[in-house]
């Protein structure tokens, strides 16, 4: 991978520093992909830094406040971090009482009118992870 990249994994940020980099439209702050973020959270996930997992703890406590939110998201933002979410199912990142919770949120999410936000946001989550 070009240098760019490991710049990214070597000096690790805030969380909430890659989740404005995830929806930026501009080059600042240099956006990053879904698969970047998630390369970045399963880093600090098993990190032997504490501030590191406490990043991944943040990152995850992130997705859940703000879930209430999810509705007045506009499309472009929901949809990433529906691809977000879905991939913290694929990569394992969702644990034990975690992992229970955000079946939860997907689960509901499909009880909503089809075609609402969350009810879109549920469906993208699950797409992203169905080759878990």
């Amino acid at each position: 991978s070009n240098n760019n990249d490991s710049s990214i994994i070597n000096e690790i940020s805030d969380v909430d520093v890659y989740f404005k980099r995830l929806y930026s439209k501009t080059s600042n702050p240099p956006p990053i992909s879904v698969d970047e973020f998630l390369d970045i959270m399963t880093k600090c996930k098993d990190s032997t830094i504490q501030r590191e997992r406490e990043v991944f703890q943040n990152g995850i406590r992130n997705l859940f406040e703000e879930y209430k939110f999810y509705p007045q998201y506009p499309e472009r933002e929901l949809l990433l971090t529906a691809q977000l979410f879905g991939g913290f199912f694929e990569r394992g990142l969702f644990q034990n009482q975690v992992l229970i919770a955000a079946f939860r949120v997907i689960l509901e999410g499909l009880k909503k009118q089809v075609g609402s936000n969350i009810w879109n946001f549920s469906v993208t989550a699950l797409n992203r992870c169905k080759t878990r």
